[in-house]
């Protein structure tokens, strides 16, 4: 227990595996090959998701990051899924780290601004390699900590949807 309240300096390159993600999985290959797998590109809309096949590469929890445009945003990843021009982050150490608050600690360090390039930006594999973090030395602190993230990200989520809903029936009611 004396490694609680304990942090540690974590860095990419040492704690995850890192990918790219398959350059052959365009918009007309997902058109040839529809199924229920989604496929998750550099775009941000739609939690990056722009279509369906019936494969997948990836099966598991994984961080994926936007290389071009909105580089450098990450997502948490959960179940099958490909992965077009995006980054993959497979985590190394699972029985001593936790992905979901790796996941937190990448958002909270804010990559977008770090991205390089003019009229694309860019935030490349080498780059994330030599992201450097803080992270509790106890798993079980990590774990709770991104539960209580995760947990106001999904009360936030229903209070948006609920907003969204009472916003499309007030124009109903009132137009």
């Amino acid at each position: 227990m004396q490694d609680f309240h304990t942090w540690i300096q974590g860095k990419v390159e040492e704690l995850f595996f890192i990918d790219t993600g398959n350059s052959k999985l365009t918009k007309q290959y997902i058109k040839q090959n529809l199924g229920k797998y989604p496929v998750y590109s550099s775009q941000t809309e739609n939690n990056g998701i722009i279509g369906y096949i019936n494969t997948y590469d990836f099966d598991g929890e994984f961080i994926t990051w936007t290389q071009d445009g909105n580089a450098g945003k990450v997502f948490y990843r959960n179940g099958r899924f490909n992965a077009s021009n995006s980054g993959i982050l497979t985590l190394n150490f699972p029985s001593k780290y936790n992905l979901k608050f790796l996941f937190l600690a990448l958002i909270f360090l804010d990559l977008t601004k770090l991205q390089i390039g003019g009229t694309v930006p860019h935030f490349t594999a080498s780059m994330m390699r030599k992201v450097i973090f803080l992270i509790p030395k106890n798993k079980v602190e990590q774990e709770k900590i991104s539960s209580i993230f995760f947990t106001l990200d999904k009360i936030i989520s229903l209070y948006e949807r609920k907003m969204s809903l009472l916003e499309k029936l007030q124009k109903a009611l009132f137009s």
